[in-house]
């Protein structure tokens, strides 16, 4: 992991507080409920705010409450910042939101060729109904990581592989991307006729169940997932100078996602979005 300085990563993470109190004021103020999601329940839970090297906060909600503040956010919160969504912002290639600062830079060091600018920001993630049968769950997941990763290859020829894979898998797979890229820009596919087809993956089974929901944006739908009847009713608690609003049982999930959670992991697994450009705007001066 590389290191912010101090004094930087204070000033970040001060400015995500601020985003937070803004996101807040609007959810309350419209009724919107949303609860904290991965490191930033964590943060709550055992630091009663942000894990101290992290320099983001994560909140979800249930797809209808997404979709209804993605309507709202841009009227109450505009003059202040961006609403950076798959469908708004060209180059943006994530199937979640951003509540991006206007007049701040945040570009992270692993992502420096993508096209478009983001502010420091707080990341918002539709939660949708995850299948309860074992067999339709791999398959909705597998279709839902497949149509996520066309999107980003709709506008980017170079995309991130796992650290993991062999040197020659990479070439390989570096060559595949460049290929799905040009083909799909000859033939005129874009982003937002693939996110429709991920759309109505992920939504597949609103309608039918609704015992499990889950962030279906990456590539673990299976480990993050909550039971519904841990979610509601949401509870408030600490985080830093103000509170948070949380699962009333946030623990099942975190130690599906993270096992003992509660222990600091080792230094060398202690990772953040560390940016290749920061710009604080006014705060700059």
């Amino acid at each position: 992991m590389q290191e912010y300085d101090p004094v930087s990563l204070k000033k970040v993470q001060n400015i995500i507080l601020e985003i937070l109190k803004d996101f807040k004021e609007v959810c309350a103020k419209h009724d919107i409920p949303y609860f904290a999601f991965a490191g930033t329940a964590i943060g709550a839970v055992r630091h009663q705010g942000f894990i101290p090297w992290d320099d983001d906060i994560d909140v979800c909600m249930l797809r209808e409450d997404y979709e209804r503040f993605l309507k709202i956010a841009p009227k109450e919160l505009g003059e202040k910042y961006d609403l950076l969504t798959i469908e708004n912002t060209d180059g943006y290639v994530l199937t979640f939101a951003k509540l991006s600062k206007k007049g701040t830079v945040f570009i992270e060091a692993t992502d420096t060729n993508r096209t478009y600018t983001s502010g420091i920001f707080l990341d918002i993630f539709p939660f949708d109904v995850l299948a309860t049968d074992p067999k339709k769950r791999k398959n909705q997941i597998r279709w839902a990581w497949f149509w996520a990763r066309m999107c980003v290859m709709s506008e980017y020829s170079d995309v991130k592989l796992p650290n993991n894979l062999p040197n020659i898998a990479k070439v390989f797979a570096t060559i595949i991307v460049k290929c799905i890229h040009y083909i799909m820009k000859i033939l005129h596919i874009s982003k937002k006729m693939l996110y429709k087809k991920f759309l109505k993956n992920v939504r597949k089974y609103e309608h039918i169940e609704n015992n499990y929901v889950t962030d279906f944006s990456g590539d673990e739908a299976n480990i993050l997932y909550f039971k519904t009847s841990d979610i509601f009713p949401l509870q408030e608690m600490p985080f830093e100078d103000t509170t948070i609003s949380m699962a009333h049982d946030p623990h099942p999930n975190l130690k599906l996602n993270f096992g003992d959670y509660m222990t600091l992991p080792p230094v060398e697994d202690r990772k953040n979005h560390y940016p290749s450009v920061l710009k604080f705007g006014d705060e700059d001066n």
